[in-house]
């Protein structure tokens, strides 16, 4: 332990720390006022009128609206089932007689059509609309006119198929054009396989 050696320590000489300069912007938040005008000027808004003015947007809106009215028209035109009277069972009794199951028949077809013209005249006018818009561009009024044109030879077609189905003895159709499919509801207790190739 003898062997320990004193290390003199020479003095340090001082060190100058050297400091970056601060930057020169400073920020107000005495302003907020003008804090958001700047924030919110960066912002440009939706152009509403260009996107309406798209044909795909005019296209998606009549789509949709005919989407939403042929649900509703599954939904209010659905025959109801009589109530059943808890004690014998039988919807008949309460009912009266068959008599009612016939007008609910009628009726069915009554509120069809009217449902199908609603329908029909809803999304012309909405088409008309857009045809006669003076901010429709030149593509949107032609496809308004074409679409105006297709939904009338629809509607000739379907009194078409409707009177045929009727002269071959049917007392109530209707006939509904979606597409490229035709559907078409008769009044009948059943139908034997003549009778749907009569239709066909």
């Amino acid at each position: 332990m003898n062997h320990l050696s004193k290390i003199k320590l020479a003095p340090e000489e001082p060190v100058t720390v050297a400091m970056a300069p601060l930057p020169l912007e400073t920020h107000s938040l005495a302003d907020p006022v003008e804090e958001k005008k700047r924030f919110f000027s960066s912002w440009k808004p939706f152009p509403w009128r260009e996107a309406l003015k798209s044909k795909n947007m005019l296209i998606g809106a009549c789509v949709l609206l005919i989407v939403v009215a042929a649900y509703l028209n599954i939904r209010f035109s659905a025959p109801s089932t009589p109530p059943i009277d808890e004690a014998n069972n039988d919807p008949s009794e309460e009912n009266g007689d068959q008599n009612t199951n016939t007008n609910d028949e009628s009726n069915y077809f009554a509120v069809a059509v009217i449902n199908r013209e609603r329908v029909r005249d809803e999304a012309l006018d909405l088409l008309q609309t857009v045809a006669e818009s003076e901010e429709s561009t030149v593509e949107a009024r032609e496809e308004a006119y074409t679409e105006m044109s297709r939904i009338a030879s629809e509607i000739t077609y379907e009194i078409n198929i409707e009177n045929l189905v009727r002269s071959k003895g049917f007392e109530e159709c209707i006939a509904v054009i979606n597409g490229n499919e035709i559907n078409v509801v008769v009044k009948s207790d059943g139908l034997s396989m003549s009778e749907v190739a009569q239709i066909k």
